[in-house]
């Protein structure tokens, strides 16, 4: 009796140390036929099932198969098995994992911040999201600045959200190291009642106290504020930072159409870049951060001014400090088939359903391995909707908002959702009803918090900039991209920039530890599985747009689930 090769993958039943598959669609070409025992020359029936290619290669290297020809065995490997509890132990154990950070943010940020330093030039640094880029603007480089005689530093970003009080606080105040205890500076931010006291910020100075002010691009988007600052920067000597400098920092509005697609009118995209090259001109020390650095930065077109300071780490360094992606998908459905009323509840019921079924297997893996004394994980879903800008069909927040409290909404009862834009958030229960409201970026702390019921975020351009949350697993992609340069090829860098908000990690080094040394690799293997932890899942419209972007970002921005597991466990 011959056997014939099942179309799906048998792998999803039971407790295999190597994991139940987590895929729902296979291409024929992925699935393979297994010899369950390792056996290659065992070709009896009962002996043989089919699996798909990433189950195989698990499997293989966890239970021995690929040790010798001919062989295979059903138990692990005690000594590979020790080997990979050691070198888990040995990344994640905490002091290490935090060491390990450090030097990797030192040798590709710190150090070049520091050889670029006084250089004249515009420089660009970049690294990818969950680098730590801004803890080491604040806490390392700001502090190697005020050890050198400086007096300003002036922090510039393109929205509230992305360096917000509250986080800036800490690192300017509990976290920077300086040399001198009267180097630390008094933190002035804009998102404080009142703004900034520009009268007190030039009382200090002429104290002798050094300072810090940090504003939003709307906020220093002020002919006043502009003439005081540059005042400032021309009497005493001064760092001046733009964070997500590749958003709103094109030194002429005609290349807006090279760099991101489309135009703006000559008052709005070159105003913010304007604004930080008077001050660069009147004698900053000048730099901007960023993830995704424009085509001008990078001096891929003519008329470029930036001076690109610094390299990203390699993928292998970057594995354990960012999320991977396990699925990019790009849809049945496109931004022309909106029309269609069943796609944005079927979309939304499948984000519930997803979000809610992750929580409740992370909740049972705790439970299984003992894992209560250590910190729950919350597992949430990013959904991307469209502006009202334009005549064609789009689904909004508001769309999202009013389908919940409709019969067809299969959002569960504990979870909120919350909608994000420019003028603030709200948050609303299952049916719709909204329960809470702010304008800053509490909405984020609740997100990320276990103790809150918000499991799911609903953004515009904010997908792009500003969202710093942990614990997202999921993210649905209902906004229209379909900028092109003037070669037609798709401009990525806001799609990218949506991508990379879900590289930030969500595991315990705590319980990595726990699970390596208590229950094997494959407890820690199946941790890393869950998405929202170790991974994370992105749906996107069918287009040419998003199909360029996920090429982009695997290659330059993220790591696929199965190389980053290869790494870790020792392929």
């Amino acid at each position: 009796m011959s056997y014939t090769k099942k179309d799906y993958c048998e792998n999803t039943i039971g407790d295999p140390p190597y994991g139940v598959c987590k895929q729902d669609k296979y291409h024929h070409s992925e699935l393979h036929v297994d010899h369950i025992d390792g056996d290659p020359s065992n070709n009896d029936i009962s002996n043989l099932q089919t699996i798909c290619s990433n189950c195989h290669e698990r499997k293989t290297h966890f239970m021995g198969d690929h040790k010798t020809k001919g062989r295979g065995n059903i138990t692990q490997n005690p000594q590979t098995f020790s080997e990979i509890v050691e070198f888990l132990v040995e990344i994640f154990s905490s002091d290490a994992y935090q060491e390990l950070r450090r030097s990797i943010r030192r040798k590709y940020f710190i150090n070049p911040f520091k050889k670029a330093y006084g250089n004249g030039l515009v420089n660009c640094l970049q690294g990818a999201t969950g680098f730590g880029k801004t803890y080491g603007l604040f806490v390392e480089a700001a502090p190697y600045h005020f050890s050198q005689g400086g007096r300003v530093h002036i922090a510039l970003s393109p929205m509230r959200d992305s360096q917000g009080y509250d986080e800036i606080r800490k690192y300017v105040n509990k976290l920077a190291e300086y040399e001198k205890n009267e180097q630390r500076p008094t933190l002035y931010h804009s998102d404080l009642p009142g703004g900034i006291n520009w009268t007190r910020v030039k009382s200090d100075l002429a104290n002798g106290e050094n300072v810090t002010i940090v504003m939003s691009d709307q906020y220093f988007h002020n002919e006043e504020y502009i003439r005081l600052a540059t005042e400032i920067v021309g009497e005493y000597n001064t760092l001046i930072t733009r964070d997500e400098a590749s958003y709103g920092m094109l030194s002429s509005w005609e290349l807006a159409k090279q760099n991101n697609g489309h135009k703006y009118p000559p008052t709005a995209k070159s105003a913010y870049y304007n604004k930080f090259m008077k001050l660069h001109k009147a004698g900053a020390h000048t730099f901007g951060i960023t993830a995704t650095p424009t085509r001008e930065m990078q001096d891929l077109m003519f008329g470029a001014e930036w001076n690109m300071a610094n390299e990203i780490p390699n993928s292998n360094e970057l594995i354990v400090f960012r999320k991977w992606h396990r699925n990019l998908t790009l849809a049945d459905w496109s931004h022309d088939d909106y029309g269609d009323k069943t796609i944005m509840p079927t979309e939304l019921n499948k984000i519930f359903t997803s979000v809610d079924s992750e929580q409740s297997k992370v909740d049972e893996f705790n439970e299984k391995y003992g894992c209560g004394h250590i910190k729950r994980e919350k597992i949430t879903a990013l959904i991307v909707a469209q502006t009202d800008q334009g005549s064609r069909e789009k689904i909004r927040p508001t769309d999202i908002v009013e389908f919940l409290n409709t019969p067809e909404s299969k959002m569960p009862s504990n979870h909120t959702l919350i909608t994000a834009t420019a003028e603030g958030w709200k948050e609303y229960d299952s049916t719709g009803k909204e329960i809470n409201s702010g304008d800053g970026e509490e909405y984020q702390d609740k997100l990320n918090s276990s103790d809150e019921k918000a499991h799911y975020l609903v953004v515009m351009n904010k997908a792009v900039y500003g969202v710093n949350i942990n614990t997202l697993g999921f993210q649905l992609w209902f906004r229209q991209y379909q900028n092109e340069n003037e070669d037609g090829e798709s401009i990525t860098n806001s799609a990218q920039q949506g991508l990379g908000r879900m590289n930030r990690v969500n595991f315990s080094t705590e319980k990595i530890v726990h699970l390596a040394k208590n229950h094997g690799p494959h407890a820690v293997y199946e941790y890393f599985l869950f998405a929202g932890i170790g991974c994370f899942d992105v749906k996107a419209p069918k287009s040419q747009h998003f199909e360029t972007a996920f090429s982009n970002f695997k290659e330059n921005h993220g790591t696929h689930i199965m190389d980053a597991l290869g790494y870790l466990f020792q392929y």
